[in-house]
């Protein structure tokens, strides 16, 4: 397996580095316990050499977003969903969240969101209500405070409602047609996103849209994390930044000359 570590994703192939112990919780009690590094790879059953993703479920499973399709690590083996085999509406797949109902929800690059059921193991596609949009491209999902559900698109921020046993994805018409990135919580109430023209806070209930650090950041963000200080590291081709909510204060970390699309 290529993997490319999150904060590296864009740099040259031939900058590697390797995160040992960065997984909590384990893995399933029945998988083996490794005191070196083990690579996956396309002989071990990995569809596709580009790692896209990865995350852990509440189970201790590890999954893996390729280009062709979704693969669930349980220590041993590779079980792989791909739109052959399951209802996963594209092979392509982008990005990867864990939802407290322990929902696993996969964004991809042409076939919209899906959703994965740790009860019945099985893929649904996530209907969008209304459907207006073709572009089915999902960069980034997280969720808020709330435990509200968004999803990051090409052409809007998208929520999520369950009604029933269906999930319904609905996008915000305060942003139809405006490219998200990806966002993170920055409160109870406010959320903070990543626009082509940089960082934005945005109040859901209120609607309410403030730009913020456009003298640092005018371009988007490809990555926010939030940390348990309150603060947000922020990254992208322009290098990582450490924004301090309370203070409005933005600290250097670093800069880079190639593009950083993700970190953890």
């Amino acid at each position: 397996m290529r993997f490319i570590p999150s904060i590296l994703r864009s740099f040259p192939f031939n900058v590697m580095l390797y995160f040992v112990g960065f997984l909590s919780p384990p893995l399933p009690a029945a998988a083996a316990s490794y005191d070196r590094i083990q690579t996956l790879s396309m002989d071990e059953g990995l569809p596709h050499s580009d790692v896209n993703a990865i995350t852990q479920d509440r189970d201790g499973y590890l999954w893996f977003a390729t280009f062709s399709g979704l693969s669930k690590y349980d220590g041993y083996r590779l079980q792989t969903f791909r739109t052959d085999n399951s209802d996963l509406t594209s092979d392509r797949i982008l990005c990867l969240f864990v939802a407290r109902d322990s929902s696993l929800y996969i964004g991809t690059e042409s076939g919209g969101l899906n959703r994965y059921d740790p009860v019945s193991e099985t893929i649904f596609p996530v209907a969008e209500e209304p459907t207006t949009s073709a572009d089915q491209v999902i960069n980034n999902i997280f969720e808020d405070r709330k435990g509200t559900v968004w999803v990051c698109r090409n052409d809007g921020l998208g929520y999520l409602t369950l009604r029933g046993a269906t999930t319904y994805l609905h996008v915000k018409n305060r942003w139809r047609g405006f490219y998200i990135q990806c966002g993170t919580a920055l409160d109870s109430c406010r959320l903070l996103l990543s626009t082509d023209a940089g960082p934005v806070i945005y109040n859901p209930e209120t609607e309410e849209i403030q730009n913020i650090l456009r003298d640092e950041i005018k371009t988007r963000c490809f990555s926010m994390q939030s940390f348990a200080d309150g603060k947000i590291a922020l990254s992208g081709g322009w290098g990582v930044r450490i924004y301090d909510p309370k203070t409005d204060d933005l600290q250097r970390i670093c800069d880079f000359s190639s593009r950083v699309t993700e970190w953890y």
